[in-house]
């Protein structure tokens, strides 16, 4: 699985919040290897599935994460607007969080929506769109979808737009003080974690010999290492394995630090002030990281490639003997993301939209 899950999650508290607000929401995925369809079922929203992409197929693109799309752009252009073509009345909103699509495919769609939403981080690309968001933290935010998006088009950014979803909001109002002690320790690297980073984390925890901290280990339903982590979680006291949780937000309220990677993560630890050990798994996450790093939001210790497990028990060292750091950090971290990031979201589609009538 080349795309996260975060990318799912962040649509979903999007379209749950709004149909909290009677706003009809759908959503169109690819039948990926990996895929979350069936979560979104679940969560009473209506999935129109496009189908899997075929083994080994390979195509042009000018676009650099053109072959997680899983087709051909005109493929998945055409297949989109027969599920869009479909539906009455006409969706008032287009909402698009893929890398591989650009400002070409969403040309193509304006016939059969009101209006389109990107959500983007990477700036590599161009944008036809009416909202441009980009979530995550940036210093020169402003200058870099220069040239990318149309001068109408509404941006959206840095993480007061996070979407978190509502436990999020709720877990902060009830947030206990954090007095930099460490007694617990959270370790989530995303729902697929292809290199295993939580099973390094496991062992240099494992390897402090302290039998005073616990740890809370969440992986997703995608994760290839699952049933070896759950094994290893069993043999280890004080040592808790979650699969695929729909309380996040109260585990990052209970514990003391993280260690995890970029990404969606980072703005839900920033809402409950959890101080983080940051490894970034995927090369769309190093900016964000580093940026995180640099706003003292967090310790950022490079991308998994380079990081080893004695990187990660002197960090672990330093914040478990650093009291201070660690509630500086949290302090910082509360800063930057609120859990109200959907409610401007929301709030920013229904202004623009009114405005066009």
């Amino acid at each position: 699985m080349a795309i996260g899950t975060g990318h799912v999650m962040r649509c979903l508290a999007l379209a749950e919040a709004l149909q909290r607000m009677d706003v009809r929401a759908s959503f169109i995925c690819r039948a990926h290897e990996g895929h979350l369809i069936e979560l979104i079922q679940a969560r009473g929203i209506q999935v129109f599935s496009l189908p899997e992409s075929k083994k080994n197929q390979s195509f042009e693109s000018r676009l650099a994460h053109a072959e997680w799309l899983g087709c051909s752009w005109e493929e998945d252009k055409a297949e989109t607007i027969r599920v869009l073509d479909n539906l009455r009345p006409t969706p008032d909103w287009l909402i698009i969080d893929h890398y591989a699509i650009d400002a070409q495919w969403e040309q193509c769609l304006r016939l059969y929506v009101h209006g389109i939403m990107a959500i983007d981080d990477l700036a590599d690309r161009s944008h036809h769109c009416d909202i441009l968001l980009d979530q995550n933290l940036y210093f020169n935010a402003d200058a870099r979808y220069a040239g990318l998006i149309p001068s109408s088009c509404l941006l959206l950014l840095g993480p007061r737009y996070a979407l978190l979803r509502p436990e999020f909001k709720e877990a902060r109002k009830n947030l206990r003080e954090r007095n930099g002690s460490v007694k617990r320790i959270l370790i989530f690297f995303g729902g697929v974690d292809q290199h295993n980073m939580s099973g390094m984390a496991l062992e240099a925890i494992q390897s402090l010999n302290r039998q005073d901290i616990a740890v809370d280990l969440v992986v997703g339903r995608s994760n290839p290492h699952a049933e070896v982590l759950q094994s290893r979680c069993a043999q280890i006291p004080n040592t808790h394995f979650h699969l695929q949780v729909d309380n996040m937000a109260q585990l990052m309220a209970t514990a003391d630090l993280a260690i995890g990677a970029g990404g969606v993560a980072s703005w839900e630890r920033c809402c409950l002030g959890l101080p983080a050990i940051i490894i970034s798994i995927a090369r769309n996450q190093i900016a964000i990281a580093e940026n995180v790093g640099r706003a003292d939001l967090g310790i950022y210790l490079g991308p998994s490639e380079i990081v080893s497990k004695d990187d990660l028990v002197r960090s672990l060292t330093t914040l478990i003997g650093n009291a201070a750091i660690v509630k500086e950090i949290s302090s910082n971290a509360m800063v930057y993301a609120d859990g109200l990031g959907v409610s401007r979201v929301c709030e920013a589609l229904n202004n623009h939209r009114r405005a066009a009538l």
